[in-house]
């Protein structure tokens, strides 16, 4: 008797929390949002794809900056100075003689410089800031990519949790009903009090099944929830229409494989690096030749010591010419620095071949687990119908006294996992889709 009553206030307390919580749930406005949705919002709001997208801005920024080498380079100096007057000492240090001098000395003048050549350094420079650019848009599109997959991925698991929930639902009140039947064979004289409490525990087990289920949705939309940002106040659920396709196709290895060469993020962006030190290597090449400047200058300036003695008065002068350098040292020194720049090279060669490597590895995994999930579909159907005839005819049985009650619960217990491992697979399947879609590169 006391055992009867402790299951009884069990279930009234799970249907208690049950209630309360539907009932604080269904007080806050309710926002349904598809699974394009989710990835629209969160294309704008995630905080990883906006640094990304900050980093390629950045890199645009420079790239333009460097554009700016080839842009003369004009300036503008002036000074003004008292002089006194020189002494010099024509006859030792103890007799000096004092010249008067032109005390005041102005200088104004304008300077300009116009870079011709470099040694091909600022074309070369120009073209790694636009490589860099594109380097960062790659890296944000990978990015992108992941928030995708991670929002196809929690959508496909808040899904499944509903699932499991709707089953679970739908086999309490299977229970509910068999714990009636079992009531009324009591009451006929056909079973025991120890069978009726054997159909309580089965519901409660049941009943606590479903409010872990339903506290992880809760959790799961939570996480949906931050991740676009919504207000705390606004309860979320999903549109489940379409999530999971109808029909599966099965995947070819070599057909994805040539495909993820061709468009995989990681190998992309190591192709990528590898051309800008390409470019590296060009500009320390071009440190050991000659620069060639345009240069010119135009002053006002007093007095003019272009005269012997000195004119005091003011003047004007423009030049113009070529400025040539070339450094000697640099033909030695930047001999080392060819060689690091070529050693840079082999080993980004060897990070491609390795990325391959692992690439491949990843394909290959990703098809055959997606295509042995696309086999397990017909396996848990075939399992259901299995599991259904099963309870079907362990019920009959039971209603005729010839099978025990836990019979009758491990039958229902059967039916459910083959109901849930069916609609799992399915949607792991999905899942499967989606991380193969994400390592070629093409989700």
């Amino acid at each position: 008797m006391g055992k009867s009553i402790f299951y009884i206030n069990k279930i009234i307390y799970l249907f208690a929390l049950c209630i309360i919580h539907s009932t604080v749930k269904a007080q806050a406005p309710v926002k349904h949002i598809s699974v394009q949705e989710a990835i629209s919002l969160s294309m704008d709001i995630n905080k990883h794809i906006r640094n990304a997208r900050l980093q390629t801005g950045i890199a645009k920024t420079k790239a333009g900056q460097l554009a700016d080498e080839k842009v003369p380079e004009v300036g503008f100096h002036g000074n003004y100075m008292r002089l006194g007057n020189l002494v010099q000492y024509d006859r030792g240090l103890k007799d000096p003689v004092t010249y008067k001098t032109i005390h005041d000395k102005v200088d104004f003048t304008m300077e300009a410089k116009l870079p011709i050549y470099k040694g091909g350094k600022i074309q070369q420079m120009i073209k790694k800031g636009a490589q860099e650019v594109d380097l960062s848009v790659l890296k944000t599109a990978q990015t992108e990519r992941q928030v995708r997959l991670q929002i196809h991925e929690l959508y496909l698991d808040i899904y499944k949790l509903m699932e499991m929930q709707r089953l679970v639902e739908e086999h309490i009140k299977e229970e509910q009903t068999r714990l009636e039947q079992v009531k009324s064979l009591k009451n006929n004289g056909l079973v025991t009090k120890n069978e009726i409490l054997r159909a309580q525990l089965q519901l409660s087990e049941q009943q606590m099944n479903l409010l872990s289920v339903k506290n992880d949705i809760e959790i799961s939309l939570h996480q949906l929830q931050l991740w676009l940002e919504l207000d705390e106040n606004t309860a979320v659920t999903i549109d489940t229409p379409g999530l999971v396709k109808a029909a599966f196709s099965r995947a070819s290895v070599n057909k994805n494989l040539q495909l993820s060469y061709g468009q995989q993020d990681d190998i992309k962006i190591l192709k990528q690096e590898k051309s800008i030190l390409e470019t590296e290597r060009k500009i320390i090449k071009g440190n050991i030749l000659p620069t060639v400047d345009l240069v010119g200058s135009y002053g006002l300036n007093y007095p003019n010591y272009y005269f012997f003695p000195p004119d005091p008065n003011w003047y004007h002068l423009g030049m113009a010419g070529v400025d040539i350098n070339f450094s000697i040292t640099k033909l030695f020194t930047n001999k080392k620095k060819v060689k690091m720049a070529a050693q840079e090279l082999s080993l980004q060669d060897l990070r491609i071949e390795i990325a391959k490597e692992q690439v491949s590895q990843q394909v290959h995994t990703a098809v055959t687990k997606y295509n042995e999930y696309i086999d397990k579909i017909d396996i848990t159907e075939h399992a259901i119908r299995q599991a259904t005839e099963n309870y079907r005819i362990v019920k009959q049985k039971y209603l005729n006294q010839l099978a025990l009650i836990t019979d009758m619960i491990d039958a229902d217990n059967e039916l459910l996992a083959a109901q849930f491992n069916a609609s799992s697979t399915r949607i792991e399947t999905q899942k499967k889709w989606y991380e193969l879609q994400y390592i070629t590169g093409s989700l």
